[in-house]
């Protein structure tokens, strides 16, 4: 997918097998218009609740629709299948579609833990909706029980937009807020400063804010509002939003000029398919690009650039680890998943071939080993990473990377979907944590479909 033009994946420069164990499709259903995300409640209770997003250039008219669509599903949809008599639960497909909602073509969407969804639009704009349940009521007469009831707001809550990317495409969007999954961090925690490998041998008469030098702090920024950094550190409501014109903007849902920018700035020279908070260090954020780059931003100051790593095609997506404060995973059009050290950023602790552009990478959000890849031709993948431990376990270790051999830390486990079925362009990816029995919701591009599926 391509706000302006396409780009085509290479080839990939070392791959790794695949695994002889079986996947199978548990349920499906088929968009109106070509998919591209998807994305489970992290909320307790409703982890059974997906979104899944869709993008339709209209040939015609030029014009790029969208539509997302509310699902759910049983927690252990092969069990319950059979024992389903509601007829707006397709025995067929497992799966009951809750809303729909249209918008203009969506490239990106993302929960947070309270409740609300962020879709980062085609039109420049970001829109914020928030959803509402009610509970199962059992009835005295019958003592039957009815299903529980999900629905997004139908009108957004919150309208977002940039001054600097008035006219160009939202791609995609992050909060401050941290999956439910992982441990919380105190407020002391949440403001600590960004440490990197290159601020060890900078005497701290010359550091900056970045926690490096004030030289290396060097990032093309354009302020519309001074940044202070307990707001950045601390707030809940914040979301960065990245643009195809290189541009990635800050907002605040919780300070009193909430539709508005507390900063924005040039952070690539061409698209910036992904923004990603450290969920450990929230005035943090990374950003990678059609231009190959991967940057880290300290929003406390300027924002400033702490570090700036090429790779061999653009960067399409990153993921902080949610159980260990050192690690991202890393995605690009060069085929390849990097899993980076911030604590080393001279070069990527692991990388492992998957046969296609990575489009977005998961971690797991119990297993600190399993990672999820969408990757476009090259299909859905299950990865292992051997070398992570929990922050608990490396402080009584002393050690962070776990194995002999870096080449075998980073591996695939299992595949899903055909390789190079031009139908079959994997692009959403997501786990679903409402079940313990490793279920997985994906979509795919042109064949319009999202699928549930369970790897064994």
């Amino acid at each position: 997918m391509a706000c302006s033009g396409s780009t085509s994946p290479a080839s990939s420069s070392r791959s790794s097998s695949r695994s002889s164990s079986r996947s199978r499709t548990v349920a499906q259903f088929t968009t109106d218009f070509t998919a591209d995300c998807v994305e489970y409640c992290p909320l307790s209770g409703h982890q059974d609740l997906f979104v899944c997003a869709t993008y339709q250039l209209d040939e015609d008219t030029q014009e790029r629709k969208g539509r997302i669509y509310l699902g759910s599903h049983p927690s252990n949809p092969l069990a319950d299948a059979s024992n389903s008599s509601s007829s707006s639960l397709s025995a067929s497909s497992g799966i009951h579609i809750e809303q729909t909602l249209d918008m203009s073509g969506v490239f990106d969407v993302k929960w947070n833990d309270f409740g609300w969804i962020a879709c980062a639009l085609a039109d420049s704009s970001t829109v914020v909706h928030k959803l509402h349940t009610t509970s199962p009521a059992t009835s005295p007469a019958t003592s039957s029980t009815s299903r529980r009831r999900a629905q997004l707001s139908e009108h957004a809550i919150y309208t977002l937009r940039s001054e600097l990317a008035a006219e160009s495409c939202a791609l995609s969007v992050d909060w401050t807020t941290r999956p439910s999954s992982a441990p919380r961090l105190s407020r002391t925690e949440r403001c600590s400063s960004f440490s990197s490998s290159s601020s060890s041998s900078v005497p701290e008469s010359s550091k900056s804010c970045c926690g490096s030098s004030s030289e290396s702090c060097e990032g093309s920024s354009t302020m519309h509002a001074p940044l202070e950094s307990e707001s950045h550190s601390c707030s809940a409501d914040q979301l960065a939003v990245s643009y195809a014109n290189g541009s990635l903007a800050v907002f605040d849902l919780g300070a009193a000029e909430r539709t508005a920018s507390l900063s924005e700035w040039t952070a690539h020279d061409f698209e910036t398919w992904i923004v990603a908070y450290d969920y450990w260090t929230p005035a943090v954020v990374y950003s990678g690009s059609d231009d190959t780059f991967f940057r880290g931003w300290d929003l406390r100051c300027g924002p400033g650039r702490t570090f700036s790593k090429r790779h061999d095609m653009g960067i399409t997506t990153i993921h902080c680890h949610p159980h260990n404060s050192h690690l991202l995973a890393v995605g690009s059009y060069d085929e390849q998943v990097r899993i980076w050290d911030k604590r080393n950023m001279r070069e990527a602790v692991a990388t492992v071939g998957t046969g296609g552009g990575v489009w977005r990478l998961k971690w797991h959000p119990q297993d600190p080993s399993l990672l999820l890849s969408a990757s476009m031709r090259g299909g859905f993948h299950v990865l292992r990473f051997d070398g992570v431990s929990s922050d608990a376990d490396e402080a009584k270790e002393n050690t962070h990377l776990q194995g002999d051999n870096p080449d075998e830390l980073l591996r695939i486990l299992h595949s899903y979907g055909s390789p190079h079925d031009v139908q079959k362009l994997a692009y959403g990816v997501d786990w679903c944590a409402a079940s313990g029995s490793h279920l997985i919701g994906c979509c795919s591009f042109y064949d319009r479909l999202f699928s549930l599926w369970q790897y064994v």
